[in-house]
């Protein structure tokens, strides 16, 4: 009969070892710093793109509109001022849905990553 002894034993204190490593990790906190996300330059160009593809130009160079609420501008540059002041709530609803996609494509590569290996 096979002796399981040593294989529980080695396994129980892998998990120690691992619950250590992983207090002292959460104790330690994070390596990267808190960014305010105005200077974020991802966010910001988010942003700008999403204000951008609702704009729309109704006379050549002359007349703007917010896709959104269908009010005229003189040019881009107000349009997207516009956007970001009165419908800041859609920008969020877009980063936050783009943000849960990556999330979810990343936790999906590592399960193919652990999959693979096996």
């Amino acid at each position: 009969m096979f002796d399981t002894s040593a294989l529980y034993g080695s396994a129980k204190q892998f998990e120690q070892n691992y619950v250590q490593n992983a207090e002292k990790l959460l104790e330690k906190g994070p390596d990267e710093k808190l960014q305010d996300p105005q200077e974020d330059e991802l966010l910001v160009e988010m942003k700008n793109q999403y204000c951008l593809d609702k704009t729309k130009e109704v006379l050549d160079g002359k007349k703007y509109v917010c896709k959104v609420c269908e009010k005229a501008f003189r040019s881009t540059e107000f349009v997207v001022k516009h956007i970001k002041n009165k419908h800041e709530d859609r920008i969020v609803r877009q980063n936050l849905s783009y943000f849960k996609q990556q999330a979810r494509e990343n936790f999906l590569n590592e399960l193919k990553k652990t999959q693979d290996a096996q």
